[in-house]
Parts: structure tokens; sequence; C-alpha cells
């Protein structure tokens, strides 16, 4: 009875460690950027980046990134500044992390020192969908071949 007391306790579930995350978009630490960013996938920042991104994956920050414009991903993870709103399904602030800008969000996660500055909004379910446009069908009208246009005509010659 008494000996199960000092066996060592296993969690009830064992964590295993998470699949390193495919990076297709890398803004690397001595590069500046600015414009906007729209992509199907995931991005990594760690430089300087003026404007918008936009990606259906994943947006990650890193700790040297400094960013102004807003941000909309399936998940947001900041450890730089920001400075901008962001909408996500899950957001994750870590130690380093600072956020000035309003966030619209499922999930959110904090580390101690992590910094906010803004409102959270907290939904149920998040469509980061409404943020890339419906792809149109292919139309089935078809498209007549003009005619090329002739060259002046010449003038008639009288012999």
């Amino acid at each position: 009875m008494f000996h199960d007391w000092f066996k060592p306790r296993k969690s009830p579930g064992t964590a295993v460690p998470a699949a390193p995350v495919q990076m297709d978009t890398v803004l690397g630490g001595k590069t500046h950027f600015e414009g906007k960013l729209k992509t199907q996938g995931n991005v990594r920042v760690e430089g300087t980046f003026l404007g918008d991104i936009t990606a259906r994956g994943k947006i990650t920050l890193g700790e040297a990134a400094r960013m102004e414009g807003n941000v909309v991903g399936e998940a947001v993870s900041v450890s730089g500044s920001l400075r901008g709103n962001v909408t996500a399904r899950k957001v994750c602030i870590t130690r380093s992390g600072r956020i000035w800008g309003d966030l619209t969000i499922q999930s959110l996660t904090t580390e101690e020192g992590g910094f906010i500055q803004g409102l959270i909004t907290m939904e149920e379910k998040v469509d980061i969908n409404a943020f890339f446009p419906v792809e149109a069908p292919p139309s089935e009208e078809k498209v007549e071949a003009k005619k090329p246009v002739s060259e002046k005509p010449k003038a008639a010659v009288k012999s």
C-alpha cells in the first residue's frame, strides 16, 4: 500500500514531440520588406516587415522580428514585436513577444512576460477563409476570334 506512494507517477497522456512545421516563406533577419504578402502556406519572419500578412497556414514572428501591419492566419506565434491587428484561430505569445493591436481569436496562449496592449475578442469560430477570394469556376463563354484588320485599301490605279 505505502510502496505505491514512492513510485514515480506516469502522466495520463505522454506528450509526443510535435513535428517541425515546414515554412514555405522565410524572411531572414537581415531583410527589410514593405508590401503585402498573401500565401496558402506557412510564413516565418525574422527581419522587418512593413505591411500585411495573410496566410492559410502558420505565421511565426521570431524574437528579432519587427512588424507593422495586420496579420491573418490559421495560427500566429509572436516572439518579436507586432504593431497591428491579429485575426487567427490560435495565437501564442512567447515571453519575448509584444503586440500592440486588437486580437480576434478562438484560442490564446501567453507565456509569462508576453505583452498585449489592445482589445481581445474571443470568438467561437474564426473564419480566415473570408480573407481569401473565392475562385470563380471557369467560364463557358465562347470567345470568337476577331478578323485581322487589314491595311488601308490600296488606291485603284487608272491606266
